[in-house]
């Protein structure tokens, strides 16, 4: 039973850990992306370009929106003007205060996600939620709706599987516990 604490401590430690770092890594980036703003886009902080993949794949990785759109208008000459909606990230790093403000959006947006995360790793709230609605998050890990059809029916499954398990689990606890030791040891 040790065993499976020191796995369980390990996979905690290592979540909070990764979480931690591209939280650590996403406010660098931020404070670098203020800077070359802040410099009207002075070539010594030409770093931030090199960040536009790394912001894709936290994007990716917490799940925040990446689809602000921004309008844009140019005069394009002869009276003429052309209007467009910008998106933001693809247009990531940009000095135009519109889409600076949409950048820092996504930004804090990323850091509360992964901030809740990090925190969440240590809430027993958290962990116990996770595990109630577990065939949920299965499904959303498979890339499918978390509120579908399949997703609601594997989660009631769920219950009536592990409710009447959970009860008689006092009658069963030492062969689970012979199985557990083998298995581990």
């Amino acid at each position: 039973m040790n065993k499976l604490i020191m796995i369980l401590m390990v996979f905690l430690f290592i979540n909070c850990l990764y979480n931690l770092i591209y939280l650590l890594r996403l406010n660098y980036m931020e404070r670098l992306y203020v800077k070359w703003c802040k410099s009207n886009g002075d070539k010594k902080f030409d770093k931030i370009y090199e960040y536009k993949a790394f912001l894709k794949e936290v994007i990716k990785i917490t799940g925040v929106r990446d689809d602000y759109y921004v309008p844009n208008i140019k005069q394009v000459g002869y009276g003429k003007i052309q209007s467009s909606n910008v998106i933001v990230i693809e247009n990531f790093p940009h000095i135009y205060s519109d889409m600076a403000n949409g950048t820092l959006r996504i930004f804090s947006e990323m850091r509360g996600v992964l901030k809740e995360r990090i925190f969440g790793t240590i809430n027993p709230i958290y962990w116990l939620n996770i595990i109630i609605f577990l065939p949920q998050k299965i499904v959303k890990y498979l890339g499918l709706k978390e509120t579908s059809i399949l997703a609601k029916i594997l989660n009631l499954l769920w219950w009536i599987i592990g409710i009447p398990i959970t009860l008689l689990q006092d009658s069963f606890s030492d062969k689970l516990k012979v199985l557990i030791e083998k298995f581990f040891y």
